[in-house]
């Protein structure tokens, strides 16, 4: 009966990471543009978009090269271990959209515990890719954004 009891301990360690393993594949990181090849970048609360003002309440819009430049660092540190997850992809609570000076080049989506995003060119790129991240990993990429996290309004 011993032997049995580490078998389930063992199958209830390894099932978990099977069946995640099993739900995405990995992919190559996000390709992160070079901050002087940047426009803007616009961050947004998913879902606030008001009819009323055609806008997204509380986007912010960064120009400032220094400030790019940090956000795209911070994206860059985030920007490893990403997984294409099979079936629906998680919802955001946010959206960077980043700017090229030929089209918009980048998304990055923020979710409560996860960090993803996809380039927006033609092929293997183009696709969705997400990765977990941490809370304090996640409140420090909205507030160097600037951009509210709506659960504490």
């Amino acid at each position: 009966m011993r032997q049995v009891s580490g078998l389930r301990r063992i199958l209830a360690i390894w099932a978990p990471l099977c069946v995640a393993s099993a739900c995405a594949s990995s992919v190559a990181p996000l390709v992160i543009p070079k901050p002087g090849e940047v426009v803007s970048i616009d961050a947004m609360i998913s879902n606030s978009y008001d009819v009323d003002s055609k806008s997204n309440r509380g986007a912010v819009h960064v120009e400032d090269q220094a400030k790019i430049s940090d956000i795209l660092g911070r994206i860059r540190d985030l920007n490893s271990g990403m997984t294409v997850p099979n079936g629906t992809f998680p919802t955001p609570t946010h959206a960077i959209v980043v700017d090229v000076r030929v089209n918009i080049n980048l998304v990055v989506f923020i979710g409560l515990e996860w960090i993803g995003g996809r380039n927006t060119v033609p092929g293997k790129l183009a696709v969705n890719r997400a990765r977990h991240i941490s809370e304090a990993e996640r409140a420090s990429i909205l507030k160097l954004v600037g951009i509210d996290d709506y659960r504490f309004k």
